[in-house]
């Protein structure tokens, strides 16, 4: 008998549910459910193994926000843009597999959306201009807007 993730679920949830109230405090009203851990589970953005970058929670929220807005806009590999880095995410797997350095006469190849993930309090252009993206990109990004 071949059983569906969903169907394992189903069978699993009364299960979890009893085990978080126990551990996260309360039920469903008080506490977290299955389903909210099951979606912040699914919308994290993962950093591969192996990869030196750390990022603060405020940074992974954006990035989850600039994965959301990648995989709605039909993109598989993007180059997202954050705090002056440029990070390239497998936008299927919504993980973070390399932290590029884009220089003059560099080329970037397998990437389909560039997305900017900058702190809306601060100055976009001011992180752009850090020395991570080229400045033809910046002069480009600067008149599109």
């Amino acid at each position: 008998m071949s059983v569906s993730g969903a169907q394992m679920l189903e069978a699993l949830a009364p299960v979890v549910r009893s085990a978080s109230r126990a551990v996260l405090g309360g039920g469903e009203a008080g506490g977290v459910s299955f389903g909210d851990l099951l979606e912040r589970e699914r919308s994290a953005v993962r950093i591969a193994p192996g990869l030196d970058l750390e990022l603060s929670e405020d940074q992974m929220r954006r990035l989850a926000e600039a994965a959301d807005r990648a995989q709605r806009a039909g993109a598989r590999s993007a180059l997202v843009m954050i705090d002056g880095m440029a990070l390239r995410l497998d936008v299927q797997n919504r993980t973070v597999t390399a932290r590029e350095s884009v220089a003059a006469g560099d080329v970037l190849t397998g990437i389909d959306a560039l997305v900017d993930a900058s702190d809306p309090a601060g100055d976009p252009v001011a992180s752009l201009l850090s020395g991570a993206v080229h400045p033809s990109i910046v002069r480009a990004l600067a008149g599109a807007a």
